[in-house]
């Protein structure tokens, strides 16, 4: 490898040192990956002003799959972070709530979010026709691999996702 290449490698991994350094504490389940996510996600919406309540609890070992763990996690807190950022309220009313915890058997999780505009009819997503995003597709689709279920809901200013997963047999 040639020394340009090793300079840019070396600055690449200062810079992802730097960005971790910078992630608070803010859960800690235990879970690796669950902790990394949600830790990274809700350093964001804190930095942007939102107010954060976030409980946690889970299992070290789920039986889901890491990247989709992070397919659900990640694009329901970015969507939360997305529509909580567009509301015009001060910062003391727009939040996000987060909770997960093993249920029946289940990993169930909830993130709810301030948001005062319907997201009705477009299946709630507020994208533009052209930008139109696939995360409630791919976080659907990852809950649908382990036949678990997804639950969305909007009302009075506060919109709601459930997602429950089949927590992995203790035979």
């Amino acid at each position: 490898m040639n020394d340009h290449r090793l300079d840019e490698l070396d600055a690449y991994i200062k810079q992802l040192t730097n960005e971790l350094n910078q992630v608070d504490t803010i859960i800690q389940t235990g879970n690796t990956m669950i902790d990394a996510i949600v830790n990274t996600k809700l350093t964001a919406a804190k930095q942007k002003g939102i107010s954060l309540y976030a409980t946690a609890i889970a299992p070290n070992e789920l039986g889901v799959e890491h990247v989709d763990l992070a397919i659900i996690l990640g694009n329901l807190l970015t969507n939360a972070i997305e529509a909580t950022e567009k509301e015009s309220s001060s910062s003391d009313e727009r939040f996000i709530r987060l909770y997960i915890a093993p249920m029946k058997n289940t990993l169930y999780i909830n993130v709810t979010n301030t948001m005062t505009e319907n997201p009705k009819p477009s299946l709630f997503s507020l994208k533009s026709i052209n930008r139109r995003g696939y995360g409630l597709y791919r976080i659907d689709q990852a809950v649908e691999r382990y036949q678990g279920m997804v639950n969305r809901k909007w009302e009075d200013g506060v919109f709601a996702t459930e997602v429950t997963l089949p927590l992995k047999n203790r035979s």
